[in-house]
């Protein structure tokens, strides 16, 4: 509730913030940081002062608290008959009034709760603005509570949580729960950080007792609940293990139970050792939402799944905070009952639908510099993450979910601007409106002289990253792409053009964010001028380079081609004319961009391919072997992970892929071949790849198998070869070949295709995400391509044309006939 009184107030030259003598220490943590944020941004510090302070009463008054132990701000807002119902704002609501005084209007924020105290004088801050040489704000009077009533970051590296500034973008962003998860035995790599503890703290290895306490001292400071979460996807002998660590965690202070499964899967007896933590929960008086628990993989994903009914029914569980990754709607609200819950599903929103940037990894925005400085994100909404929800298809978020978390940036940055766009829209999803939270955060960090550049900066950022090839995956490492570099090198021009005015703006930006931020100035710098500047150098650098992908972007495939043809005489001229020419090249990428990380495996993979035909004869063996490992591997999973869109697959489901195999057209029959003819020849394939002949019963084919969780490039392909001779015709000759594949739920179209070719003519192709059903048999009247020929190379090929990032699937091509018509 919000009304305009219609007047402007000033800041008077004293003013002072008076809080209760009975004040916690969560009211007092809101004093401080409204007297450093008033500091910070006005060079203005007003004194902190308890209301029995007799000098007080000359000045103009702050009243911050909570008014039934506040007892001036209790007796002004009886004064000013303003209503207050702490039951109404609830914990985490607030109330502002400015009552006309004599030293000054009288400055009221008055919480339902301490956490509601702080949020509160967050809002009265926003008020505060410069006009000629003294800090106005408007006259309003204010009663604000949030839709979804828990709002959250939990993180898996502990550090990050104790960097100064966290807990205030935390408080910023209104959140209320965070939880602990640390491991010690895991290291750093060029991605992920030491520590890293996305499943939770794992059972049995001892915890860092001063940190997490730190971590918890801090987080109660501000009224914050914290969960202890510990990986519970083991083995039943390790199960005094998790509960000796949550009872490890729980004496350091932490108020509620975290069951992680996760990604590790469901362990030994998920609902047994639910049960022996709800009864270690029990004993301290933690029951209800104080408990929380993250699925297993395909659990979280889904709802409706009979493990999630079991642990549902266990006594206890349907009280608790159930995480799922799915976007808040009725129906799985609806279905979150059905399965037994008691409370409305909690939101786990996964903020990793993020293209890379210059200085930060796509998905998780790990840091691409050598120092592990903070990369520059541009301020995403919630659509960058899983299930992509648009703000108008989740304004009735509320009534499907009392829980929201955002799990992602793995490197702590940026917190001011994602928690803070989650936090906003979590508060009140009805009336959410992105533009002005854009202008919100920016004025935040950046002041107000500078959001309007500073949004203007992102918007120049987005629209500069489009030039580039950037990687969507967190695993820049063994991306092709990295370094990063144009899409178009005739762009280069038009890209340096754009960078300089990024740079001017930037100028602008930095001048005056260094005066008007309300962050602590080192934070400020690290976390975001320094990135900005940063970013725009290796952009620059990146457009400037001469990467030999530009001119020789075949030239691996190029190479095999040679080898696979048997052509090696003329392998090592060419290497020769390659090194004059590219040598160079590489030596400036090294130097240019020494600052990131894993720049010298892209240069030494270049130096390797132009060392000589033993490697390239070395790189086709281990190709060879790499992808019969792979075809081994791929083949010989369970039926439900090679159909993953049927959740229950049985055996039945695989073999009706073949229900067809047995019976090719009828007609007059020239030649018939059987599945083997297809291997005669070495196959050839650009990417992940796995081929070989599949056997299953009296079905006798070849599998072109593509893994899941690895991405490819247009363009990438397996093909298999049959070479036949073309038997005497009259009329008409028609190729009948069977074809088949695992998709046939018509998910993602237009990625992948199957294709017949005959020798460099394309005859058919259809798109692989089509169901095949009753369609297993290709039919191709290939007189035209073969009436002049003796023999005919025939080739079935799956190709990409867009990339993927996860698209298992398997196809088949089997024995073919040539018929005459």
């Amino acid at each position: 509730n919000l009304k305009d009184l219609g007047r402007t107030c000033r800041l008077a030259s004293e003013s002072v913030i008076v809080v209760s003598s009975q004040a916690g220490q969560t009211e007092r943590a809101a004093a401080e940081r409204l007297q450093t944020l008033i500091t910070r941004r006005f060079k203005k510090r007003l004194e902190i002062v308890d209301e029995a302070n007799t000098t007080v009463g000359g000045k103009q008054q702050i009243l911050l608290g909570l008014p039934a132990s506040h007892v001036r701000l209790n007796a002004a807002l009886a004064k000013s008959s303003v209503s207050f119902s702490a039951e109404k704002l609830g914990s985490d609501g607030f109330l502002l009034e400015m009552i006309p005084a004599a030293a000054g209007d009288t400055v009221i924020i008055a919480g339902g709760g301490p956490r509601g105290v702080l949020y509160g004088q967050d809002a009265f801050f926003d008020l505060l603005e410069r006009r000629d040489d003294g800090i106005v704000f408007p006259a309003v009077s204010v009663q604000d509570w949030p839709s979804i009533p828990w709002r959250g970051r939990p993180h898996s590296v502990l550090a990050h949580h104790l960097e100064p500034g966290s807990m205030d973008a935390y408080v910023r962003a209104r959140l209320n729960f965070t939880d602990v998860r640390d491991n010690p035995h895991v290291r750093a790599n060029l991605v992920y950080e030491a520590r890293k503890a996305s499943m939770g703290c794992p059972p049995g290895v001892p915890l860092d007792k001063e940190r997490i306490a730190q971590h918890i001292a801090n987080a109660h400071k501000h009224d914050f609940f914290v969960y202890g979460t510990v990986s519970c996807a083991v083995p039943r002998e390790r199960f005094d293990q998790v509960l000796n660590t949550y009872r490890e965690l729980l004496a350091l202070g932490t108020d509620g139970l975290w069951i992680s499964f996760d990604d590790s899967g469901a362990g030994g007896s998920p609902c047994e050792i639910i049960k022996h933590v709800l009864a270690l929960g029990a004993e301290h008086g933690i029951k209800g939402r104080a408990v929380a628990i993250t699925p297993p993989l395909k659990e979280y994903q889904t709802i409706n799944l009979p493990l999630n009914r079991e642990m549902a029914a266990v006594p206890g569980m349907a009280d608790a905070t159930w995480f799922f990754t799915r976007v808040p709607c009725a129906a799985d609200a609806a279905m979150a009952k059905d399965i037994g819950l008691r409370r409305l599903p909690g939101w786990w929103h996964n903020l990793v639908n993020i293209t890379a940037g210059f200085t930060h990894s796509g998905e998780v925005v790990a840091p691409l510099r050598v120092s592990n400085l903070p990369g520059y994100l541009d301020l995403q909404p919630l659509s960058s993450g899983w299930g992509q929800p648009k703000y108008d298809a989740i304004r009735e978020a509320a009534s499907h979910t009392d829980t929201v978390l955002l799990w992602g940036l793995c490197s702590g940055f940026p917190n001011e601007y994602e928690l803070t766009a989650l936090g906003y829209w979590a508060w009140n999803p009805k009336q959410h409106n992105w533009d002005d939270t854009r202008l919100a955060i920016y004025r935040h960090v950046y002041g107000a002289p500078a959001m309007d550049d500073a949004r203007l900066f992102d918007d120049r950022m987005k629209a500069l990253k489009s030039y580039y090839e950037l990687s969507g995956r967190w695993n820049f490492v063994e991306s092709p792409l990295w370094p990063w570099r144009l899409k178009r090198v005739e762009d280069r021009a038009q890209v340096l053009q754009r960078i300089a005015e990024m740079e001017n703006i930037y100028a602008r930006l930095v001048r005056n964010a260094r005066q008007e931020s309300a962050l602590e100035p080192t934070r400020l710098e690290r976390g975001y001028l320094e990135p900005m500047s940063a970013s725009l150098r290796f952009a620059k650098k990146m457009a400037e380079l001469e990467y030999p992908d530009y001119t020789y972007a075949s030239f691996e495939s190029d190479m095999l081609d040679l080898l696979e043809s048997g052509k090696t005489g003329g392998v090592e001229g060419i290497l020769a004319e390659r090194r004059q020419k590219i040598l160079p090249g590489l030596e400036q990428i090294r130097r240019e961009l020494a600052e990131l990380k894993a720049v010298d495996r892209h240069v030494d993979r270049w130096e390797q391919r132009l060392s000589g035909v033993k490697y390239w004869q070395a790189l086709v063996d281990k190709r060879t072997a790499d992808m019969q490992a792979l075809f081994k591997k791929q083949m010989a999973r369970p039926v439900q992970e090679l159909l993953p869109y049927l959740p229950d697959a049985t055996e039945r489901d695989w073999s009706m892929i073949f229900d067809r195999y047995g019976n090719p057209p009828g007609g007059k029959v020239l030649a018939k071949f059987p599945s083997d003819q297809w291997l005669k020849e070495p196959a050839t394939w650009r990417g992940v790849w796995g081929i070989g002949a599949y056997t299953t019963g009296t079905v006798q084919t070849v599998a072109l198998v593509y893994p899941d969780g690895r991405p490819s490039a247009v363009g990438e392909y397996a093909e298999v070869t049959a070479r036949i001779d073309v038997p005497p015709f009259k009329e008409r000759l028609l190729l009948d070949v069977f074809v088949q594949d695992s998709r046939r739920d018509a998910r993602y179209k237009q990625f992948r295709f199957l294709q017949l070719w005959a020798d460099d003519s394309l005859i058919w192709s259809e798109d692989i995400a089509l169901d095949r059903k009753d369609r297993a048999w290709v039919t191709v009247d290939i007189t035209d391509k073969v009436r002049k020929e003796k023999e005919v190379r025939l080739r079935f090929r799956v190709v990409d044309r867009k990339p993927v990032g996860s698209h298992l699937t398997v196809a088949f091509v089997g024995p073919f006939q040539l018929r005459s018509e």
